[in-house]
């Protein structure tokens, strides 16, 4: 048996490929993008603050987005928060090679 190690955004997009189909909107696209309602998504549209691009169907209501921009999203997000670390008030940034803390 041969172990292929599969990259994290290759993984999820396939999980949520098989869940959702090739685009996710309206409920399902807010709750991915970690709104808390849709009036927070509403808002964050308005603003212009949406991570990833969405776009209208024709015909159809709401705001829809491709799984794969969503997983690529998540996987930018998860891979911050490795980078950043905060322990009691100070920022650890950790790189390969290097840690920096600032103290605020």
């Amino acid at each position: 048996m041969v172990d292929i190690e599969v990259p994290l955004e290759v993984l999820l997009t396939q999980q949520l490929m098989l869940r959702y189909g090739p685009i996710i909107g309206n409920e399902d696209l807010c709750q991915a993008l970690g709104y808390s309602s849709r009036e927070a998504f509403r808002q964050a549209l308005a603003r212009r603050d949406i991570p990833i691009p969405v776009f209208d169907i024709e015909k159809r209501r709401g705001k829809y987005a491709l799984i794969g921009d969503v997983a690529k999203w998540l996987v930018e997000q998860r891979s911050r928060s490795f980078n950043t670390t905060t322990v009691e008030s100070k920022s650890v940034i950790s790189t390969p090679n290097t840690t920096i803390k600032e103290v605020p």
